[in-house]
């Protein structure tokens, strides 16, 4: 939908640009929230990363989400962890 603008379910060609998905508390959904390291009065403070936007079928309600800057998220081992597919053998 991102490049169609065209729905694969119902294929549909009238498509919703979401630029500022919500998160529940009302601001901008972000895909992470990474530890810093610092601290502010005993609380850990965070990272928000990787802004959500969504595109929405305007017929059956299909919807996908991509995550903006999502080679920046930084790898903490913990809140984001990388998983890495083992490599194919060649076809013979």
């Amino acid at each position: 939908m991102q490049q169609s603008h065209r729905c694969p379910k119902c294929h549909h060609d009238r498509i919703l640009f979401i630029r500022d998905v919500l998160d529940q508390g009302g601001g901008a959904a972000h895909l992470a929230h990474v530890p810093t390291g610092g601290s502010f009065l005993g609380m850990q403070s965070v990272e928000r990363t990787g802004k959500q936007v969504a595109y929405v079928c305007r017929r059956c309600g299909y919807t996908e989400h991509y995550t903006l800057g999502a080679a920046e998220i930084p790898i903490d081992g913990q809140s984001v962890v990388e998983l890495v597919a083992p490599a194919q053998e060649p076809y013979r």
